[in-house]
């Protein structure tokens, strides 16, 4: 079996390296065009007239973050060789929302096409809002696995550019050279919430909580740090399985918590979430996966409640979550790579 993988996000690929190489696939990636997202029936067509042989070489094509980037083969369906699997993890409609021609493309070749064609949604909610947008025939939904060997990062196309847009982001106010500068420290994610809406790192120092507030490298760099804090603005992540995979304990705001932030304002930012049914509740937050794998985190209901939990957390406490970790990664592991095998046939 012969694998092209297109996406812009690094995630991704690492993702899918873990799952091609444990199939026992050949494949390879494509870091698709920086800051490409529209992607019009031109630039569609002309994509594809430009690579169509090397498309046609492969047995699959895989398009992970963004989803019209399967406007390519959806458009040239008639000369198309290889399936398509489109695996949606960022609004399958992103940055084409004024673009009716994409909806009614994507809409007729997910019915009209599954010989060729699997929508698969990363979360439920990706599934739930393709059906709010009228795209009925998601194939499935399989979450990300989390597990990121290391030596297959060789495979990931434009890797040392990927990995410097994350270190070198604005919001990265720390940089390490060597994992073990992260040891013990409490680990802020780059994310707007924690850095602007609350400024985590400030509130942290200030109560005598080392920080590394930055990008890392690997996911498996983060094993040196105690744990990590983060305020969700989105249903799903990467992260959120990668944490897990790497017995990472994330602190995170309770469900009652993210609910009351939501969308109110702080230091001048809006808190955001990811969120087109507007403010989040008690039935829309039960989507989002940081409040799934719940006996693997710890939750807090105030900036008080967090800084108490963080100081008081025992030795033991982080084992026993990291044994969740460990149980729950297992089962994430097992049930979405049964599910993987079974699309590629």
């Amino acid at each position: 079996m012969k694998v092209l993988h297109i996406s812009h996000h690094l995630g991704c690929m690492r993702d899918h390296a873990y799952i091609y190489h444990t199939l026992g696939f050949q494949y390879e990636f494509w870091k698709f065009y920086s800051g490409l997202f529209k992607i019009t029936k031109d630039i569609a067509n002309t994509i594809w007239n430009e690579r169509k042989d090397y498309f046609n070489s492969f047995d699959y094509i895989v398009t992970s973050d963004t989803a019209p980037i399967s406007r390519i083969f959806m458009e040239n369906i008639n000369e198309l060789k290889p399936k398509v699997v489109v695996w949606i993890c960022n609004r399958f409609d992103y940055n084409m929302e004024s673009d009716h021609s994409f909806y009614e493309i994507f809409n007729r070749v997910s019915i009209n096409h599954k010989d060729k064609f699997k929508i698969i949604a990363y979360s439920d909610f990706e599934s739930i809002y393709c059906g709010y947008k009228a795209i009925n025939d998601v194939s499935e939904i399989i979450t990300p696995i989390g597990i990121n060997p290391i030596e297959l990062d060789i495979k990931i196309d434009s890797l040392d550019a990927l990995n410097k847009n994350y270190t070198d982001d604005p919001n990265a106010k720390l940089k390490y050279n060597m994992n073990s500068e992260l040891y013990n420290k409490v680990f802020i994610p780059i994310y707007g919430n924690d850095n602007h809406f609350f400024n985590l790192n400030n509130i942290l120092s200030s109560n005598s909580i080392e920080c590394f507030n930055g990008g890392y490298s690997h996911p498996s760099d983060l094993k040196q740090c105690k744990l990590m804090v983060t305020f969700p603005d989105a249903y799903s992540k990467l992260i959120t399985f990668e944490t897990i995979q790497n017995e990472i304990v994330v602190f995170l705001p309770s469900e009652d918590f993210l609910i009351q932030l939501h969308p109110t304002c702080n230091n001048s930012r809006q808190y955001w979430f990811n969120n087109p049914f507007g403010k989040l509740n008690s039935e829309t937050i039960q989507l989002c996966e940081w409040y799934r794998y719940k006996n693997c985190r710890v939750y807090f209901n105030s900036i008080e409640d967090l800084i108490f939990k963080i100081k008081t957390i025992s030795v033991e406490g982080i084992e026993y979550k990291k044994r969740w970790c460990r149980i729950y990664g297992e089962e994430i592991k097992n049930t979405n790579l049964k599910k993987w095998r079974n699309i590629f046939v």
